[in-house]
């Protein structure tokens, strides 16, 4: 079972959609469908974040359950593609539980689970550049990045905080109590100045215009 999206990708100059499965992340030929790679890796239960292309030969999964997350390296050969570990955090050093990670500047922005809800900022080579440690926990919430910020939900509260997007450290900008339901763990969406956000029980729109 994988709640995954299917991700556009170009990896070795050829078009593909990126898929992640219970048993890896894999590859297939946007012109027709073709499997072009698959990457063995055994992930829990469930995934719901989708496999990302950080660029144009690096892939990223990551689940939740204590599935740990995995750095894959796809390159083109000859006669297809190969696809080899650049690192494999098996041991749940770090994975984002449910919302796909974001890549920006050379970096990866997600809400982790090592010490669960903390935001956390990771390099291409998965070191921990920062995170929201002692500042803010978002339990299972969504973030979402727009003019230079992270607008990122807490799951567990409803309250918005709006993140500087840096590579250096954790700053945050303001907070607002939007939401008060449970679980407010669904992905935001955000057009022309309006920020959708729901929980449970309620759906709101905000006008972010500044």
């Amino acid at each position: 079972m994988s709640h995954a999206s299917v991700m556009p990708a170009v990896l070795g100059g050829v078009k593909q959609y990126l898929y992640g499965t219970l048993a890896g992340p894999l590859g297939v030929a946007a012109k027709d469908g073709k499997l072009l790679w698959a990457f063995p890796r055994k992930f829990n239960v469930a995934v719901a974040p989708s496999p990302i292309a950080v660029n144009e030969e690096l892939v990223f999964m990551t689940a939740s359950y204590d599935a740990g997350c995995a750095m894959v390296r796809v390159r083109r050969t000859g006669d297809g593609f190969k696809a080899e570990s650049v690192f494999d955090m098996k041991n749940n050093e770090w994975n984002s539980e449910v919302h796909t990670p974001i890549v920006y500047k050379g970096h990866m922005f997600a809400v982790g689970k090592k010490k669960r809800g903390l935001f956390t900022c990771l390099s291409f080579d998965g070191k921990e550049v920062w995170t929201s440690e002692g500042k803010a926990s978002f339990g299972l919430g969504s973030f979402l990045l727009a003019d230079g910020m992270f607008f990122i939900l807490d799951g567990d509260t409803g309250k918005l905080h709006l993140i500087e997007a840096s590579t250096t450290a954790y700053n945050e900008l303001e907070s607002a109590l939007v939401l008060a339901g449970e679980e407010v763990w669904g992905p935001m969406a955000l057009s022309d100045g309006k920020l959708v956000l729901r929980d449970l029980t309620k759906m709101i729109c905000l006008d972010v215009r500044g």
